[in-house]
C-alpha cells in the first residue's frame, strides 16, 4: 500500500516535496488536507490553513524560548 501512496505522490509534482526538513509522510499528509497547492494564494494561507506555523508565547516583556506547532487549521 505504501509504494502505492509513494507512487501515486510523485506523479503529483508537488512542490512540497522540495521542502527540506519534512519527511515524506508528512509531505503525503500535508497534500491531502490541501489538496491542489496551486488553489493557494500565497505560502501564508498554505501554512495557515494546514495548521503548521509557529507559535510564540509572548507576555510583556517575556519571550518564551520553545516554539510550538498552533493548533489552527485544518
Amino acid at each position: 500500500m505504501r509504494k502505492k501512496i509513494e507512487e501515486y505522490a510523485r506523479q503529483l509534482n508537488s512542490p512540497i516535496f522540495s521542502i527540506p526538513g519534512i519527511g515524506y509522510t508528512t509531505r503525503v499528509s500535508i497534500l491531502s488536507v490541501i489538496g491542489d497547492i496551486a488553489l493557494f494564494s500565497s505560502t501564508t494561507k498554505v501554512i495557515s490553513f494546514t495548521g503548521v506555523d509557529p507559535s510564540i508565547y509572548r507576555s510583556g516583556e517575556y519571550k518564551g524560548n520553545g516554539l510550538a506547532i498552533s493548533k489552527r487549521g485544518s
